[in-house]
């Protein structure tokens, strides 16, 4: 953990340096990323399967992780200081309204293998650590999947109770390809399982029934209601799953894709998040390289950004200073806008404008100078924590965004 150590320890010495400025760096993709650095500069979201031991089941060698190399990987990043976060707070974060601690991680399990009671569940139990279990309802029905058996129904209302795992949507079964080929997968297919041809309107019937059959049978089984999340079959999903999926109220969607996120990324939907598939394959020490690997990403992109915000806040007066410039000069700015959010519980809501809500570069003033008195504009009070949100939209179109907390 060197190089994630070191990109931390610099953070900290820039804020030390000067405890009463700090200089606000960014990122040049502002739609990919608002940065604050009270919060996680990224967030990596695992993906696990199975956990067993090899030849146990050969169908499923390929997704398979030992339960020791499990505990292994979750111990190290306990240790390491990471934590699991909620499905709340995951969301909160992505849209750019949450704080959550700078060493996070969100884990996701697919299929719904029995092997998750058996090894994973207790693990995280031990460890204080959540996760977000996709099973296969109708393979839960049926047993078995590939050979391997699947959890029960008592097995999966025992580990929501304890909420330690929640329960989303993997489809009841859906979860199949034609003749077992990439780009031939149920959820994108113009074809069912009887092989009938089916119009658009036929398949976005049949992949709505097929989800809230799944709900359906959970809360029969269960008793427990399925979190408004799904994670799609192999990955595989397009426009008109997207569509069926919004029409059902689902919050959040998990890919296949491999990438990480940022604390508010523009340009990122809540139905297509990126995740690390972790297997055999994936070591304790690969997976801490990757997340090393994310965080300095993350950190190349904030000191990359367009717009630099260096603030004060002055505790006698009341004022919160800012100076805002563009590092590419005043030609490339746009506009620039100010806008005041209260903190509560670790999330942002958005207030009002500030005090004074819009500004402009110029070659006359190619900085923005403003103190935002909190005794002379009515939305503040004292005692309350707030953060001012800078956006800066550049003339290429994209905008930077920055966050400055502070309390009245």
């Amino acid at each position: 953990m060197n190089v994630l150590k070191g990109i931390f320890v610099f953070a900290v010495a820039l804020l030390v340096a000067n405890s009463s400025v700090v200089i606000a760096r960014a990122d040049t993709d502002a739609r990919q990323s608002y940065f604050d650095k009270t919060t996680a500069p990224m967030i990596v979201v695992m993906n696990y399967h199975h956990f067993g031991h090899e030849g146990d089941y050969p169908l499923v060698e390929n997704i398979r992780i030992s339960p020791e190399e499990f505990r292994r990987q979750l111990e190290t990043l306990k240790t390491e200081g990471y934590t699991t976060i909620s499905q709340a707070e995951l969301m909160n974060y992505l849209t750019g309204t949450g704080q959550i601690p700078q060493k996070s991680l969100y884990i996701t399990i697919d299929d719904g293998f029995q092997s998750t009671y058996t090894y994973a569940y207790p693990i995280l139990k031990e460890l204080g650590m959540t996760a977000m279990l996709f099973p296969i309802i109708a393979d839960v029905e049926r047993g078995e999947r590939l050979g391997a058996p699947m959890l029960t129904w008592s097995e999966l209302r025992e580990m929501a109770e304890s909420n330690v795992l929640a329960i989303g949507n993997h489809t009841y079964d859906l979860h199949w390809r034609k003749q077992d080929l990439e780009g031939k997968e149920a959820m994108i297919l113009n074809y069912n399982k009887a092989n009938r041809l089916l119009t658009v309107d036929k398949r976005r019937e049949m992949i709505k029934a097929d989800l809230l059959k799944a709900e359906s049978v959970l809360k029969e089984q269960t008793g427990i209601d399925m979190a408004k999340a799904i994670s799609y079959p192999f990955g595989a999903y397009d426009a008109v799953v997207l569509e069926v999926v919004e029409e059902l109220g689902y919050e959040i969607g998990f890919t296949t894709t491999t990438g990480y996120h940022t604390l508010g990324a523009d340009n990122t939907n809540l139905l297509e998040i990126k995740r690390y598939g972790v297997n055999y394959r994936n070591t304790t020490e690969k997976l801490l390289q990757t997340i090393e690997t994310s965080t300095a990403l993350a950190y190349q992109k904030y000191n990359e950004r367009n717009l630099r915000v260096m603030s004060h806040y002055n505790e006698s007066t009341h004022g919160l200073y800012l100076r805002i410039s563009a590092v590419r000069g005043y030609p490339s700015v746009a506009a620039i806008q100010l806008e005041v959010w209260k903190m509560q519980d670790g999330e942002r809501i958005y207030v009002a404008p500030a005090s004074v809500a819009e500004a402009m570069l110029s070659e006359e003033t190619p900085y923005f100078v403003h103190t935002e008195k909190m005794t002379e504009y009515p939305v503040y009070k004292k005692g309350e924590h707030y953060s001012l949100k800078v956006m800066m939209t550049n003339e290429d179109d994209s905008v930077d965004n920055e966050w400055i907390n502070f309390t009245y």
